[in-house]
């Protein structure tokens, strides 16, 4: 038997402000898009370019960076995180073979923080665990876990607790 892999995926799906409620100070880095679908997409976040250049803050990881996924109608902004935070294999005897472990996205470097009523928190995938904790002084944490038999079972577009959590 070959060795089957086992891909959990967790997407951070970002909902921003519309673009009647953004100061007219949030606006995208000059040369970048400035809307994904309905969305308008304030600096420091930026939509990544189809060439892959930068639309994002310089210097604090991929936490920043926006894919637009246009297979959705209208078009949906995702946080970029090569689209895979977690990756487990597992061998024919069910022992992980390989563990890339988590990712994060780090907003203490800059002065920017998450809303707590302008963005949405998703774990999506089967035998997800996903996460949100504050920094020491500002202590909050959100916490979800979903499941699912097999990735084709999950609704897409739906997020009623088989494969997706928020």
């Amino acid at each position: 038997m070959f060795l089957q892999p086992l891909y959990v995926f967790q997407l951070l799906f970002l909902t921003l402000a519309s673009s009647s409620s953004v100061p007219p100070f949030f606006t995208a880095k000059a040369g970048c898009d400035a809307k994904c679908g309905n969305i308008s997409i304030p600096y420091p976040f930026g939509i990544i370019k189809p060439n892959g250049d930068e639309c994002s803050i310089d210097g604090v990881g991929y936490g920043y960076r926006i894919t637009c996924n246009i297979s959705f109608q209208p078009p949906k902004p995702f946080i970029d995180k090569r689209n895979t935070l977690a990756t487990l294999c597992y061998n024919k005897f069910g022992n992980i073979t390989l563990d890339l472990g988590l990712a994060s996205i780090d907003v203490s470097p800059t002065p920017f923080t998450l809303s707590y009523t302008k963005n949405m928190f998703f774990g999506i995938g089967c035998k997800t665990h996903a996460s949100l904790d504050g920094p020491d002084l500002h202590n909050y944490s959100s916490v979800c876990s979903s499941s699912c038999q097999s990735r084709e079972s999950v609704i897409s577009g739906a997020c009623f607790g088989n494969g997706c959590c928020q």
